[in-house]
C-alpha cells in the first residue's frame, strides 16, 4: 500500500500566514484602500505592512469572523495532496465562487496554482480584491463580477478545485437544487462546500430569523431564514453586503438533504472534513465542510 503525499515546501510555506511581500508602496497601498469605500468594513484581513492591514484586532467581531473563514482557507490549503487527484497545488486551477475580497483565492495563488479565477456578485468587493492582486503581484490570479447562481461550463470553464464557501445559507430554495448541479458542472475533480445546515441548534443562535423546517422542490428538508425585511429596496439590499444579493429568505437545508442533493447533482463521493476542522469539534456542528469528488 503507498504511503499518503506528504505536504512539499510549498505547501508548507503557503500555511505560514503570510502572502509574499506587496510589491506597491506602503503610501500607495494606503491611498488604494481609502479610495475602496472604507466605511464599509472587510471580510477578509490582508496584512501589508506590519502595521498596514484591512481589518484591525480591535475590530473584534470582524476580526475574529475574519480569521475563522481565514483558518477555512488555510486547511483546505493542507488538505489538497489528500484531496485532488493531482495532490499538488502548482498543478490545480481553483475556482472560487463567491470570492468576496479573495482571501482564498489570493491564498492558492500564493501557494502557487497555476490559475486561479475568483467570482463576486459584489462590484466593491471585486475592485478590493483586484487591488489585492495587484498589490502583492500575483499574476496567476484573476477576478470577475458575476452572479454564482449562473456559472456554467460555456461561460465559467472547467475547473480542477472549487471553493464554495459561506454562499449557499445565503441562496433561496427555489435555486438550491440547481446551484449544485452548475457546481457539479464546472467542477473537474473536486468540490469544497462550507455552508451552514439547518440541524438542531442553529436555532440557539438564528432562531428569530429561521422558519418552522418545510420541504421544498425535489424533496429536501431544511429552514428558511430570513435574510432582508419583506420591504427592503433593492438599495437597503445592496447596503448589507453581508447577505444575500437579492433574494429575502435563503434555505438552510438539513445535513441528510444536503448530502442527497449533493449525490443527486452527480457527485458521487461526499466526505465531511473532520480534521483538520476550523470548528474544534464538528460532530454535530450545524455548520459543515465537504469534500465532494
Amino acid at each position: 500500500m503507498s504511503a499518503l503525499p506528504a505536504p512539499h515546501d510549498g505547501l508548507i510555506n503557503a500555511l505560514e500566514n503570510r502572502l509574499r511581500t506587496p510589491v506597491l508602496s506602503s503610501e500607495t497601498i494606503r491611498q488604494q484602500l481609502l479610495a475602496l469605500e472604507p466605511a464599509v468594513s472587510w471580510n477578509h484581513i490582508f496584512q501589508f505592512d506590519t502595521d498596514l492591514a484591512t481589518i484591525q484586532p480591535d475590530q473584534t467581531r470582524n476580526y475574529n469572523k475574519a480569521q475563522g473563514l481565514k483558518k477555512i482557507g488555510r486547511q483546505i490549503i493542507e488538505a489538497v495532496p489528500f484531496i485532488t487527484r493531482k495532490q499538488r497545488i502548482e498543478d490545480l486551477e481553483v475556482l472560487d465562487l463567491a470570492c468576496a475580497e479573495g482571501q482564498h483565492a489570493a491564498e492558492f495563488a500564493n501557494a502557487g496554482a497555476r490559475r486561479v479565477l475568483g467570482i463576486e456578485g459584489r462590484e466593491l468587493y471585486v475592485r478590493r480584491a483586484n487591488f489585492v492582486a495587484e498589490a502583492f503581484g500575483l499574476e496567476n490570479l484573476t477576478f470577475r463580477q458575476g452572479d454564482v447562481r449562473e456559472v456554467s461550463r460555456e461561460s465559467t470553464g472547467v475547473f480542477d478545485l472549487v471553493l464554495f464557501f459561506g454562499i449557499l445559507h445565503h441562496l433561496d430554495g427555489n435555486v438550491f437544487a440547481d446551484i449544485l448541479k452548475r457546481l457539479r458542472s464546472v467542477t473537474d475533480d473536486t468540490l469544497v462546500l462550507y455552508t451552514h445546515t439547518s440541524e438542531p441548534g442553529c436555532e440557539k443562535k438564528f432562531g428569530e430569523r429561521l422558519s418552522e423546517e418545510r420541504e421544498i422542490e425535489g424533496g429536501y428538508r431544511g429552514r428558511f431564514y430570513m435574510e432582508h425585511p419583506e420591504h427592503a429596496t433593492a438599495e437597503q439590499k445592496a447596503a448589507r453586503v453581508r447577505n444575500s444579493l437579492d433574494n429575502n429568505y435563503s434555505f438552510w437545508a438539513r445535513e441528510n438533504s444536503l448530502i442527497h442533493a449533493l449525490r443527486d447533482a452527480g457527485f458521487t463521493h461526499i466526505s465531511k472534513l473532520m480534521h483538520p476542522n476550523p470548528f474544534g469539534n464538528p460532530a454535530g456542528e450545524f455548520r459543515v465542510l465537504y469534500t465532494c469528488r
